[in-house]
Formats: structure tokens, C-alpha cells, sequence
């Protein structure tokens, strides 16, 4: 993470001493995608404890703000914005006699750091870079379960691509984002490290305002 926000920072300096700079709030939704699969899960003596698989992923809600620095047409855009996403799960526990499934929720909160590069035309902007999310917390409902525990990383990372509308102060944009870890590489049940295998994606669409 340290290096993440160096890399930022240096050129961010290095950008502004001839670039245009703004500053704005924004917020808006955003809705994860996640391939459909169920995790066999394990108990201590090998057998099989647990089936989970993704129900659905509620839409998430993100606020925060940017900077955006702009020479000629060439646009360098950070932001730093707090995303809060729900995802719930299928559970199928496995017993002697018979299954029992319920549904079990988990919520994440991150701090997310997109660094965006592109070009504005007109009043179209077209961006793309590299996002860091930083963990901030988690509530899960998946703690009820028999040997379960989570092991988060701190940062993980991701890209954004998408298109920007300004009008005025007011601005849209609508962004596609694919991550680098794969989905649920945060469970561990007795012991033991599980995740998907796939990756999950966002669509994420905000409203901004320019203050300066």
C-alpha cells in the first residue's frame, strides 16, 4: 500500500506543476458479479462439512471524492472513495440424516483508490487504470458456522475502464472493474484456505459535483 500511495503522490506533484486541477465529490452505486459455484468445504476428519455457493450480490453504495488534473487533452484522475458491498450465500450443511440450507449474508467495507489515465473530448471523458482497495471491515453471518474465520489481505488490486460525462459542475460516469484476487480468497474453515475460482467484477455508476 505504501508504494501504491508513493507512486501516486510523486506524480501526482510531478502532473500538477503544469496541469489544470479540479477537485469534486461522488457517489453511487455499484453491483459485483460472480460466477456461479459451490465450495466444498471440509472438516477436520476429511469429510465433507459445508456446500457454499453465491446467491446474489446486493447493490453496493460508494462515496468519496477526486482530483482531477487535465494538460491538453490528456486527463490524470485519483480518487479515493468508500465502498460498501453485501453478498449472500447459499449454505448447505451437511448432517448424518438429512441437509440443512440457509442463506447467510456477509458485508465489506474497503477504501478504494482508482489512479485513472485517459483523454477528454469535449465533454466525454475516457479513463482507465489500476484500482487499489484497501480493507476496512467486514460483518459476516458466515461466522456462525462450525470452524469458520477470515483472513483478509490489506490491499488488494484491480482495473477500471469506462467513459465520464460532464455538464457544468455536475458529472456521470459509468465504469467496468475487474479485480486480481480471486472471489471468497478471504475464507478459512478448520484451518484451512478456501476461495472460487473466478474472479469477481463491478459495474459502477456515479453521480459527481465539482467544488473547484
Amino acid at each position: 500500500m505504501k508504494n501504491y500511495l508513493l507512486f501516486l503522490g510523486l506524480f501526482l506533484f510531478a502532473f500538477s506543476a503544469k496541469a489544470q486541477l479540479t477537485l469534486g465529490l461522488k457517489g453511487g452505486i455499484n453491483t459485483t458479479s460472480i460466477a456461479p459455484e459451490e465450495l466444498e468445504i471440509l472438516n477436520l476428519d476429511d469429510a465433507k462439512k459445508f456446500g457454499i455457493s453465491v446467491k446474489d450480490a446486493d447493490y453496493g453504495m460508494h462515496f468519496g471524492f477526486y482530483v482531477q488534473g487535465q494538460m491538453g487533452k490528456f486527463l490524470f484522475r485519483p480518487e479515493f472513495v468508500f465502498n460498501s458491498n453485501k453478498i449472500n450465500y447459499n449454505v448447505k450443511e451437511f448432517g448424518v440424516s438429512n441437509i440443512a440450507s440457509t442463506v447467510k449474508s456477509e458485508t465489506y467495507q474497503y477504501l478504494d483508490i482508482p489512479v485513472l489515465m485517459g483523454a477528454k473530448l469535449g465533454a466525454l471523458r475516457l479513463m482507465g487504470g489500476p484500482v487499489g482497495h484497501v480493507f476496512i471491515h467486514s460483518k459476516s453471518e458466515l461466522k456462525d458456522l462450525s470452524g469458520y474465520s477470515q483472513k483478509f489481505n490489506d490491499m488488494t488490486y484491480g482495473y477500471q475502464l469506462g467513459v465520464g460525462l460532464d455538464a457544468g459542475r455536475l458529472s456521470i460516469d459509468g465504469r467496468y472493474e475487474g479485480n486480481f484476487n480471486k472471489a471468497g480468497d478471504h475464507f478459512s474453515f478448520f484451518n484451512h484456505d478456501y476461495q472460487f475460482s473466478t474472479t469477481p467484477s463491478r459495474f459502477v455508476i456515479s453521480l459527481g459535483f465539482r467544488l473547484l
